[in-house]
């Protein structure tokens, strides 16, 4: 990498970064390239907003309760990742997060068979599954009475 372009993507993007994050090298532009952005703090917006693009906010925490608090400390919990060796870590992991799809040493992985999209903040419905058709429907309740007699309509049934 050029001194130039390493210095480049040293700066800050202002879109995303507030000043005490920094951006690692091989990143010009949110859009464009991907960004890793270190000394990022939980509360910072780029860790409390759904980014999209490739870019990787670095959190540091000190154990696994501090990193499942940050993880579930956002109203968009769309998807998480975890990396581990310990299948043990993984299952623990699958039940603390609090996100719709959890990717255990994979990401992205998907099905047509499977539904995605629609969690807490994050999406706008359900895509594939069985679950994806709820959004083409609506749901209508008939109720008939087939008795000559006309009932109360006020006494419960």
């Amino acid at each position: 990498m050029s001194p130039a372009r390493a210095a480049a993507s040293a700066k800050p993007l202002p879109a995303f970064s507030p000043a005490a994050a920094r951006v690692l090298p091989y990143s010009i532009s949110a859009s464009t390239l991907p960004s890793v952005f270190a000394g990022v703090r939980n509360e910072m917006q780029i860790a409390q907003q759904e980014v999209f693009g490739p870019l990787l906010s670095v959190i540091r925490f000190t154990d696994d309760d501090e990193a499942y608090s940050i993880a579930n400390d956002t109203p968009y919990r769309l998807a998480a990742g975890v990396w581990t060796t310990d299948m043990a870590h993984a299952f623990t992991a699958v039940r603390r997060l609090r996100a719709g799809t959890v990717w255990t040493n994979t990401y992205r992985a998907v099905s047509y068979m499977v539904p995605f999209g629609r969690f807490k903040n994050s999406g706008q419905g359900r895509e594939s599954g069985q679950d994806a058709i709820y959004d083409y429907l609506e749901t209508k309740r008939v109720w008939m009475a087939f008795s000559k007699d006309v009932p109360n309509p006020f006494v419960m049934r």
